[in-house]
């Protein structure tokens, strides 16, 4: 990720459609002077140049999309643009434009299926991998793959996430713990995930 000075995020945040807050400060997982400010910005399609950019800013991240891309995203049901579809009016930073989308029950089970699965086999090979040995990122990357299916059984039970802090009773759990075996984590949480994906599945 590219790290810029404030004064050249400030001047693409000053020409933004919008902004939204995202990752830990949403779910409540969020640590002053610990924890990275997340914030997805959608720019207009004249400023294409940063479509798909992640740049870094002190203890900021943006991921930059212009308005076209936001809307295919919204449109296939991409995890991130419906975690930001369903946010509350405190995480939203600007709004100028409002963007619609229909969800559909099939990409959804598609979507957030297969990125759960992906946090989940990072976890694993974060721990089990000599070169990507990183018992930090495996274990969010844990706690992520169960909080993303929960999130999925909100919006095909509810029509929407109505709780983005709904796994964070997991979280300390998962992330202090000082386990850094993988077969630990694996018999403690298994079970767990793999009843979610057969509730996700079924529901």
């Amino acid at each position: 990720m590219e790290k810029v000075n404030k004064e050249f995020i400030d001047e693409i945040l000053d020409n933004a459609l919008n902004i939204y807050h995202y990752g830990s400060f949403v779910y409540g997982t969020f640590v002053e002077g610990v924890s990275d400010y997340d914030y997805i910005v959608i720019l207009k399609d004249n400023d294409s140049k940063y479509d798909n950019k992640q740049l870094e800013c002190e203890n900021s991240q943006y991921s930059f999309y212009t308005e076209s891309t936001w809307q295919q995203m919204l449109d296939n049901n991409e995890v991130d643009a419906i975690e930001t579809y369903f946010l509350p009016r405190d995480f939203i930073v600007k709004e100028t434009k409002k963007f619609k989308t229909l969800i559909i029950k099939e990409k959804i089970r598609e979507n957030f299926s297969r990125v759960a699965s992906n946090s989940y086999v990072k976890c694993k090979k974060k721990l089990e991998v000599e070169d990507s040995y990183n018992p930090k990122v495996a274990k969010k990357s844990l706690w992520h793959s169960l909080r993303i299916i929960d999130f999925g059984i909100q919006i095909i039970s509810f029509g929407k996430i109505a709780d983005y802090s709904s796994v964070n009773h997991l979280y300390l759990e998962i992330v202090e713990s000082d386990q850094k075996e993988w077969n630990y984590f694996k018999v403690k949480y298994k079970p767990l995930y793999n009843s979610l994906k057969t509730n996700f599945r079924l529901c």
